[in-house]
């Protein structure tokens, strides 16, 4: 799952409340921003383990530099 976020403090919080309210084990939120350290960002590219599904929560800026 992609989701678009305005800015950084946007995706923290998401990332906040997903990684709380969210079933343990089962989803894996990963931030993509230029605040999050390069080997974080490498992780959105890896395939989760199975069973589990990534929430990706980035800015659109983040999407061109990816894409």
């Amino acid at each position: 799952v992609l989701v678009f976020l305005p800015g950084w403090k946007d995706i923290d919080e998401a990332k906040k409340r997903l990684s709380t309210s969210l079933p343990a084990g089962r989803f894996l939120v990963l931030p993509c921003h230029s605040q999050v350290r390069p080997e974080q960002q490498f992780e959105i590219f890896k395939r989760p383990p199975n069973g589990v599904k990534k929430i990706i929560l980035a800015t659109n800026i983040a999407e061109t530099s990816i894409t």
